[in-house]
């Protein structure tokens, strides 16, 4: 096996059962909320009550991102969010770190953070049909940080003989037109000369170094990806996709791709 690290450079998951969610409640106290600072899991409630003239509004040191708000200040009041896998996809942040603060208060440092510690999503394939599906696949582990993935390359279709070579590239984007990709004639993994599809983004900065090769000797040739435990990659998303190369006649053919984003739970 090859084994690389995968860096900060860069479908549906089930949720909690009701009945295992959380309710967290954050009160103000003087110009203060508390607790200030929360930690909580994906499908969780915050409850922020206030008596004075307050409010909650998503953002950090007075600017307003535009996550979440309460409205404008007022003398008691009360705001609730559930953090669900939808509302992080649609409101990502780096970390799933989600500041918040007063409007009226921020001066006097009225602020807090909600964290939210999610599982892995994925990795599920993608792509419109061109590559073979099953010619990528995890093979063992999850997108979980501080552990190591498992992905195998394979030819399904057996177009190229034992002994061709494999790799394995990671991006933090995918090609324009997601879920399809880009249509590249000769880089079909059915024959040479045949149809594939680029399906990662590859520029400078969102592509990471390609791994490899392996070589393939018809069972899948994996390769192990270490993610690092960084608080930051929390959410991230990431695109996978591999490649068979047939060292005898040059010919190269594409796979399936795969996206997820980087869990902790």
């Amino acid at each position: 096996m090859l084994r690389t690290t995968l860096l900060a450079s860069a479908a549906t998951i089930a949720l909690a059962a009701s009945a295992e969610a959380a309710v967290f409640n954050v009160v103000t106290i003087g110009n203060t909320y508390s607790p200030k600072n929360l930690t909580i899991s994906v499908g969780d409630t915050v409850n922020w009550t206030w008596g004075g003239f307050h409010n909650v509004v998503s953002g950090q040191g007075g600017a307003p991102d535009g996550i979440f708000n309460s409205g404008p200040a007022v003398f008691g009041g009360s705001y609730s969010i559930t953090f669900t896998q939808a509302f992080l996809d649609a409101n990502p942040v780096p970390g799933n770190l989600y500041n918040y603060f007063c409007d009226v208060h921020v001066s006097f440092g009225m602020e807090g953070s909600i964290k939210v510690n999610a599982p892995p999503v994925g990795p599920t394939p993608y792509g419109c049909g061109i590559n073979p599906a099953g010619s990528l696949a995890l093979s063992a582990g999850a997108l979980k940080l501080g552990t190591v993935a498992s992905f195998g390359v394979t030819n399904p279709l057996g177009s190229m003989p034992a002994g061709s070579l494999a790799f394995l590239a990671i991006s933090a984007g995918s090609a324009p037109g997601y879920p399809c990709g880009i249509p590249l004639p000769g880089f079909g993994m059915s024959a040479p000369g045949a149809l594939g599809e680029l399906l990662l983004n590859i520029s400078p900065g969102i592509l990471l170094p390609t791994i490899g090769p392996a070589v393939w000797t018809g069972a899948p040739a994996n390769f192990n990806v270490t993610i690092p435990n960084v608080a930051v990659l929390l959410g991230a998303q990431f695109f996978f996709q591999g490649a068979m190369y047939n060292v005898g006649n040059g010919h190269l053919g594409l796979t399936n791709g795969l996206q997820g984003k980087l869990g902790n739970l």
